[in-house]
């Protein structure tokens, strides 16, 4: 009887330590489904996936169609009052962060957070998957040091129609 629970104790600890995630593997994430169909084919959201690493955050924007111009504006909390931190606008080539506010406030361009990618494209578009994908490092947010934790909203605008990933100025859970 004793060997069988040594034995068991070594495999217990063994399923501990291979299911233990190590630094590499650490990271968040959520996806959401919206609504098809309620807003023009190159701005109707159909599934938003954010994940959150140790130095990113990736943004997976389906749409019902993509074009290279489809535009996309993502928001982020990063200190849990409801409002944006930091604002995203992705249009075709144009990249531009905005600190603070649903509608903007201070505009800069991409710049030097680039470089934070190691020569990666912030942004892809994947026409046949029918996604953008957005690459925001962490280090851009760092106002006051790299933020521990992180919400995501979604809204993709064509003429009049803005389409938001599950409901107007909704963000995705807490993302550590």
């Amino acid at each position: 009887m004793r060997i069988r629970s040594i034995v068991s104790t070594i495999v217990a600890a063994g399923f501990l330590v291979t299911a233990a995630p190590t630094a590499a593997q650490a990271s968040d994430y959520f996806w959401m489904k919206d609504r098809v169909g309620d807003a023009r084919a190159t701005s109707d959201i159909t599934r938003v996936k954010v994940t959150k690493t140790d130095s990113l955050v990736i943004t997976k924007i389906s749409l019902r169609k993509v074009k290279r111009s489809s535009p996309v504006e993502l928001y982020y909390d990063t200190k849990g009052d409801g409002r944006p931190d930091y604002r995203v606008r992705i249009k075709g080539s144009e990249q531009i962060v905005s600190e603070h506010g649903w509608k903007g406030g201070s505009t800069y361009q991409w710049g030097g957070c680039l470089n934070e990618l190691g020569g990666q494209r912030a942004v892809s578009y994947q026409t046949k998957a029918k996604t953008i994908t957005v690459k925001t490092p962490l280090e851009c947010m760092a106002e006051t040091g790299t933020p521990t934790k992180i919400r995501v909203a979604a809204s993709a605008k064509s003429g009049s129609t803005r389409d938001w990933a599950y409901a107007k100025r909704h963000y995705t859970r807490w993302l550590r």
